[in-house]
């Protein structure tokens, strides 16, 4: 009797085990599953945000903000590529797994891509200026920490929508800079040097021919460095630029010179970033092509009512007056014209 009850009890113990065994796989199973989902939502919700911030951008005249995004924490890098251009750059292990996982011509792609969602792997953004970010890197990798930060610009006279990676203290980027190692340490030096006792904010001054105070549209309002001066050129409403002492802006638009505000002081001319100073002689307003069907489905938008966009989009500019913004001198209005909302 005693032999076949501790026989049962063995046989109960043993099944109580395989269904304790049962129950934490299943667990561990489902855990696993629920991580993997949030991790795709998360790349999903990324990629929806970024591509939101590049519309922002191309629909507006002259943007420059920084976008911020949250990813994985498996997620090393994001990173943009030309699928029609060759490796450039030290991202050698990055573009042999864009290759191997690329289904078409995608744009954008997630590092270590086996860590990320097989449908989310690689993915294609629109109105991105794919050739200029990969100039010189291709693909173009900015570091993840599970928080990213990118620079999303578009100047007055691009069609399509450029974006860089913003400098954060403690980043190590010297394999993407090597070039510039020399400049970097000498602005250590500098920042060395000054009596001030507050190194934040000489790591965040803007340096020469930078545009300051745009609020959200631009970086944080912030000082101009050691040696340079706040100056706005005639109609810039709300900003001004950082510029060395003894210099003028003027909009110029001479011989085969990009057109805008420079910085000028005798023969010595700098170009200034993010500003334009218009089509001279041109109507120099903008169009989203919204689509419509009727004139009412049309309004004009901009600070400066610049630009003729749909009657439920926003478009976010800064604040320039400009002479060439001015659509009745030019005959212009803003309305539907087959089934796009334009100026005509």
């Amino acid at each position: 009797m005693n032999k076949r009850g501790q026989l049962q009890i063995s046989f109960g113990v043993i099944f109580s085990v395989i269904l304790i065994i049962a129950f934490v796989a299943v667990a561990i199973y489902a855990i696993s599953f629920f991580l993997d989902m949030r991790n795709c939502s998360t790349l999903g919700l990324f990629k929806e945000d970024l591509q939101e911030g590049i519309n922002r951008a191309w629909k507006g005249d002259e943007v420059s903000f920084i976008f911020q995004g949250s990813l994985p924490s498996n997620i090393d890098k994001v990173c943009f590529v030309n699928p029609d251009d060759r490796l450039k750059g030290q991202y050698d292990e990055e573009y042999e797994d864009y290759l191997r996982y690329k289904k078409q011509d995608e744009n954008l792609f997630f590092f270590p891509i086996s860590k990320a969602c097989k449908e989310l792997r690689t993915l294609e953004l629109e109105h991105l200026n794919i050739e200029g970010i990969t100039a010189n890197l291709n693909p173009y990798c900015i570091n993840a920490n599970k928080q990213i930060e990118i620079n999303i610009n578009k100047d007055f006279d691009e069609v399509l929508v450029s974006l860089e990676k913003t400098y954060v203290e403690g980043e190590d980027d010297s394999e993407d800079y090597s070039d510039s190692t020399d400049g970097g340490s000498n602005g250590d030096d500098s920042d060395d040097e000054q009596d001030s006792g507050d190194d934040s904010s000489d790591e965040a001054c803007a340096e020469e021919g930078e545009a300051i105070g745009y609020g959200s549209l631009m970086q944080p309002t912030r000082e101009c460095c050691e040696g340079l001066i706040a100056r706005a050129p005639e109609g810039l409403i709300g900003g001004a630029y950082c510029i060395p002492k003894g210099y003028e802006i003027k909009c110029l638009n001479i011989g085969t010179r990009s057109e805008g505000y420079y910085a000028v002081k005798g023969n010595d001319e700098i170009r200034l970033k993010f500003e334009n100073c218009g089509n001279i002689g041109k109507f120099c307003g903008s169009s989203t092509l919204a689509s419509c069907s009727e004139e009412k489905d049309c309004k004009t938008g901009g600070c400066s009512g610049q630009v003729c966009e749909g009657k439920d989009e926003d478009t976010i500019t800064i604040c320039v007056m400009r002479d060439c913004y001015n659509a009745e001198s030019y005959g212009l209005e803003c309305g539907c014209d087959n089934n796009e909302c334009k100026w005509h």
